[in-house]
Protein backbone atom coordinates (compact mmCIF):
# COMPACT_ATOMS: atom_id res chain seq x y z
CA UNK A 1 0.00 0.00 0.00
CA UNK A 2 2.81 2.32 0.17
CA UNK A 3 3.40 2.45 -3.71
CA UNK A 4 -0.41 2.67 -4.35
CA UNK A 5 -1.92 4.57 -1.65
CA UNK A 6 -4.41 1.49 -1.50
CA UNK A 7 -4.64 -0.96 1.34
CA UNK A 8 -6.69 -3.55 2.37
CA UNK A 9 -8.60 -4.18 5.94
CA UNK A 10 -9.24 -7.06 8.13
CA UNK A 11 -12.77 -7.55 10.16
CA UNK A 12 -14.08 -8.95 13.31
CA UNK A 13 -17.19 -10.50 13.33
CA UNK A 14 -18.82 -8.21 16.33
CA UNK A 15 -22.56 -10.27 15.31
CA UNK A 16 -23.30 -13.47 13.30
CA UNK A 17 -25.13 -12.34 10.05
CA UNK A 18 -24.89 -12.41 5.85
CA UNK A 19 -22.93 -10.59 3.34
CA UNK A 20 -23.18 -10.35 -0.29
CA UNK A 21 -21.33 -8.73 -2.76
CA UNK A 22 -23.06 -5.21 -3.54
CA UNK A 23 -23.39 -4.75 0.32
CA UNK A 24 -22.09 -1.60 2.00
CA UNK A 25 -19.66 -1.08 3.97
CA UNK A 26 -19.20 2.32 5.81
CA UNK A 27 -16.73 3.71 7.66
CA UNK A 28 -17.88 4.92 11.54
CA UNK A 29 -14.38 5.69 12.56
CA UNK A 30 -10.93 7.25 11.98
CA UNK A 31 -8.63 7.10 14.87
CA UNK A 32 -6.52 9.47 12.74
CA UNK A 33 -8.61 11.50 10.59
CA UNK A 34 -5.14 13.32 9.69
CA UNK A 35 -4.10 11.04 7.78
CA UNK A 36 -5.67 9.34 4.95
CA UNK A 37 -3.72 6.32 3.36
CA UNK A 38 -3.02 8.39 0.39
CA UNK A 39 -1.47 11.50 2.30
CA UNK A 40 0.54 9.07 4.61
CA UNK A 41 1.84 7.28 1.45
CA UNK A 42 2.96 10.78 -0.44
CA UNK A 43 4.52 11.96 2.27
CA UNK A 44 6.85 8.70 3.67
CA UNK A 45 6.90 6.72 0.33
CA UNK A 46 6.56 10.28 -1.97
CA UNK A 47 9.34 9.11 -4.96
CA UNK A 48 9.72 5.44 -4.51
CA UNK A 49 8.28 2.42 -2.01
CA UNK A 50 11.44 1.11 -1.13
CA UNK A 51 12.95 4.13 0.72
CA UNK A 52 11.51 6.59 2.76
CA UNK A 53 11.42 10.05 1.40
CA UNK A 54 9.97 11.95 3.86
CA UNK A 55 8.20 15.51 2.64
CA UNK A 56 6.20 16.40 5.89
CA UNK A 57 6.71 18.43 8.49
CA UNK A 58 9.06 17.77 11.66
CA UNK A 59 5.82 17.78 13.93
CA UNK A 60 4.24 15.28 11.38
CA UNK A 61 6.86 13.18 11.87
CA UNK A 62 6.99 13.04 15.64
CA UNK A 63 3.42 12.27 15.88
CA UNK A 64 3.48 9.52 13.49
CA UNK A 65 6.40 8.27 15.37
CA UNK A 66 4.56 7.90 18.57
CA UNK A 67 1.99 5.96 16.76
CA UNK A 68 3.33 2.88 18.12
CA UNK A 69 0.32 0.88 18.08
CA UNK A 70 -1.50 2.50 15.32
CA UNK A 71 0.81 1.87 12.66
CA UNK A 72 2.41 -1.04 10.71
CA UNK A 73 5.83 -1.62 12.14
CA UNK A 74 7.56 -3.36 9.27
CA UNK A 75 6.10 -0.98 6.45
CA UNK A 76 5.96 2.16 8.14
CA UNK A 77 6.82 2.64 11.86
CA UNK A 78 10.03 0.93 11.44
CA UNK A 79 10.88 2.96 8.09
CA UNK A 80 10.25 6.41 9.76
CA UNK A 81 11.85 5.75 12.65
CA UNK A 82 15.15 5.09 11.88
CA UNK A 83 14.41 8.11 9.35
CA UNK A 84 13.95 10.18 12.43
CA UNK A 85 17.07 9.19 14.16
CA UNK A 86 19.27 9.44 11.48
CA UNK A 87 17.66 13.17 10.55
CA UNK A 88 18.01 14.42 14.39
CA UNK A 89 21.68 13.35 13.92
CA UNK A 90 22.43 15.76 11.35
CA UNK A 91 19.95 18.68 12.28
CA UNK A 92 17.99 19.41 15.38
CA UNK A 93 14.20 18.33 15.00
CA UNK A 94 12.02 21.50 15.15
CA UNK A 95 8.74 19.87 17.12
CA UNK A 96 6.18 22.24 18.64
CA UNK A 97 2.82 21.72 19.23
CA UNK A 98 0.05 22.89 16.70
CA UNK A 99 -3.29 24.41 17.72
CA UNK A 100 -4.54 25.46 14.47
CA UNK A 101 -6.34 28.30 12.89
CA UNK A 102 -9.06 29.95 15.31
CA UNK A 103 -12.71 29.76 13.39
CA UNK A 104 -14.80 32.65 13.35
CA UNK A 105 -17.75 32.94 15.86
CA UNK A 106 -20.57 32.53 12.75
CA UNK A 107 -18.22 30.28 10.97
CA UNK A 108 -17.96 28.05 14.72
CA UNK A 109 -21.98 28.02 15.03
CA UNK A 110 -22.53 26.47 11.62
CA UNK A 111 -19.91 23.83 12.32
CA UNK A 112 -20.43 22.86 15.93
CA UNK A 113 -23.54 20.36 15.72
CA UNK A 114 -22.57 16.49 15.15
CA UNK A 115 -20.51 13.97 15.33
CA UNK A 116 -16.91 14.88 17.23
CA UNK A 117 -13.99 11.98 18.16
CA UNK A 118 -12.89 12.59 21.76
CA UNK A 119 -9.05 11.43 22.28
CA UNK A 120 -7.06 9.37 20.25
CA UNK A 121 -6.33 5.42 19.26
CA UNK A 122 -7.71 2.78 21.50
CA UNK A 123 -9.36 5.77 24.18
CA UNK A 124 -10.86 7.30 21.58
CA UNK A 125 -15.11 7.79 22.11
CA UNK A 126 -17.30 9.68 20.16
CA UNK A 127 -19.81 12.44 21.13
CA UNK A 128 -22.61 14.08 19.14
CA UNK A 129 -23.31 17.27 19.76
CA UNK A 130 -26.49 18.58 19.26
CA UNK A 131 -29.03 22.26 19.82
CA UNK A 132 -31.41 22.28 22.68
CA UNK A 133 -32.83 25.58 22.52
CA UNK A 134 -29.51 27.88 22.94
CA UNK A 135 -27.33 24.83 24.39
CA UNK A 136 -25.34 22.42 22.75
CA UNK A 137 -26.35 18.42 24.64
CA UNK A 138 -23.83 15.85 24.04
CA UNK A 139 -25.40 12.01 23.68
CA UNK A 140 -23.15 10.77 26.05
CA UNK A 141 -22.24 11.43 29.95
CA UNK A 142 -19.39 12.34 31.13
CA UNK A 143 -19.51 12.30 34.77
CA UNK A 144 -21.79 10.87 37.50
CA UNK A 145 -24.22 9.86 34.82
CA UNK A 146 -24.68 13.99 33.75
CA UNK A 147 -24.83 14.77 30.13
CA UNK A 148 -22.17 17.18 28.82
CA UNK A 149 -23.90 20.43 27.90
CA UNK A 150 -22.01 23.47 26.36
CA UNK A 151 -22.72 27.32 26.30
CA UNK A 152 -21.42 29.35 23.09
CA UNK A 153 -18.91 31.76 24.03
CA UNK A 154 -18.02 34.55 21.84
CA UNK A 155 -13.96 35.14 22.05
CA UNK A 156 -12.53 38.60 19.79
CA UNK A 157 -14.87 37.10 16.95
CA UNK A 158 -13.74 33.83 17.05
CA UNK A 159 -16.30 30.77 18.38
CA UNK A 160 -15.52 28.82 21.62
CA UNK A 161 -18.08 26.89 23.76
CA UNK A 162 -17.85 26.88 27.89
CA UNK A 163 -18.70 22.87 28.49
CA UNK A 164 -19.90 21.78 32.04
CA UNK A 165 -19.40 18.34 32.28
CA UNK A 166 -20.26 17.44 35.69
CA UNK A 167 -18.41 15.93 38.46
CA UNK A 168 -17.69 17.36 41.52
CA UNK A 169 -15.68 20.13 41.96
CA UNK A 170 -17.80 21.34 39.48
CA UNK A 171 -15.99 23.57 37.69
CA UNK A 172 -16.71 24.90 33.39
CA UNK A 173 -14.25 23.58 30.96
CA UNK A 174 -13.51 25.93 27.89
CA UNK A 175 -12.89 25.52 24.77
CA UNK A 176 -12.22 27.05 21.18
CA UNK A 177 -12.35 25.77 17.89
CA UNK A 178 -9.71 25.89 15.38
CA UNK A 179 -9.47 24.19 11.87
CA UNK A 180 -5.80 22.35 10.98
CA UNK A 181 -4.36 21.28 7.57
CA UNK A 182 -5.53 22.67 4.05
CA UNK A 183 -8.72 23.47 2.47
CA UNK A 184 -11.81 22.67 4.67
CA UNK A 185 -9.14 21.41 7.05
CA UNK A 186 -9.77 19.03 10.24
CA UNK A 187 -11.65 20.80 13.01
CA UNK A 188 -10.33 20.47 16.68
CA UNK A 189 -11.86 21.99 19.82
CA UNK A 190 -9.02 22.84 21.91
CA UNK A 191 -9.19 22.44 25.51
CA UNK A 192 -6.47 22.83 28.23
CA UNK A 193 -5.53 19.48 28.16
CA UNK A 194 -7.79 17.40 25.62
CA UNK A 195 -8.19 17.81 21.73
CA UNK A 196 -12.07 17.17 20.38
CA UNK A 197 -11.69 16.63 16.01
CA UNK A 198 -14.30 16.34 12.92
CA UNK A 199 -13.63 15.47 9.78
CA UNK A 200 -15.37 17.84 7.12
CA UNK A 201 -16.97 14.92 5.27
CA UNK A 202 -19.10 14.26 8.90
CA UNK A 203 -20.11 18.48 8.19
Amino acid sequence: CSSTSHGGFFCKVLRPGSIMEGDEIKVCRRHFPQYPLAKLAGMVYGKTPLQVTFSGTDDELDELCNMKEDLCHFEWLNPITHYKDALSHSRPLHVHESLGTPVSYEEGKKSIEGQWMVGTGEAAKEIKLSWQDDKLVGDETVFDDLPCVGHLRNYEDHFAVEFDMGGFPHFPRFAYMTTSGCGRGILQLIFAHDKWTREPDDM
